[in-house]
């Protein structure tokens, strides 16, 4: 994969091995790609659609091409777009495996959310709660504290999409959540606010109650 620039100090990683090529053999695979590539305009960055070859199938030796398959290779400009459209895989061989006739067609498809940038279905809801709110104009990123009581992947989505956007989020939780858990969120950028473990998760639910009234308290002076 060309990973840089013409320039002598490139290194390319190609089939588990480091290759420093001179610069007159960079140059020739750079004009190779510049043919073989339908580069887009420059002014759109969502989208690159280049043929397999001159990414896949590019002889090191001969710069010789054998395939001009073109596919489309999903460039995003923020993490929380890579949400949703996971792949799909087909499992109808579990359902034969159970006895189950597939001759008419019948399909079982398993959806992987866990290759969701948080690896959660809860991704969605995160992004979906936050877009929904500034699509009503609810929230301002810089001005709106997101506050929320969660002790799952809820609250991960959410510090995950606050973090992107700009907001600062609070989240309450019981003070048994697993440490792995705390500091993930807390990469996140979120405040983390714990509570006894005894009053479970209607403690956290009340803290993040009483920390909204606090801060609405604020706005309101």
């Amino acid at each position: 994969m060309l990973t840089s620039g013409c320039h002598p100090g490139v290194r390319i990683l190609r089939w588990g091995k480091t290759i420093t090529p001179t610069t007159e053999r960079l140059k020739k695979w750079l004009n190779h790609l510049n043919e073989t590539a339908k580069w887009p305009d420059p002014s759109n960055r969502s989208s690159l659609v280049a043929t397999s070859s001159c990414i896949q199938n590019l002889d090191i030796n001969t710069n010789a091409t054998t395939n001009t398959t073109t596919r489309q290779l999903n460039i995003v400009s923020r993490p929380s777009d890579l949400v949703g459209n996971t792949p799909l895989i087909d499992l109808s061989n579990l359902l034969r495996s159970h006895g189950v006739d597939t001759s008419n067609g019948t399909k079982l498809v398993g959806k992987l959310e866990s290759l969701g940038p948080c690896s959660s279905v809860k991704d969605r809801l995160g992004r979906s709660l936050i877009d929904e709110a500034e699509k009503k104009g609810l929230i301002t990123p810089g001005k709106t504290v997101l506050v929320e009581p969660t002790s799952g992947n809820t609250g991960i989505a959410l510090a995950f999409i606050a973090r992107e956007r700009g907001y600062k989020c609070i989240l309450t939780m019981p003070e048994s959540m697993s440490m792995e858990r705390r500091i993930m969120l807390m990469s996140l950028g979120v405040e983390d606010v714990l509570t006894p473990k005894e009053t479970a998760v209607p403690g956290a639910l009340a803290k993040a109650n009483e920390i909204v009234e606090s801060l609405n308290g604020e706005l309101e002076r």
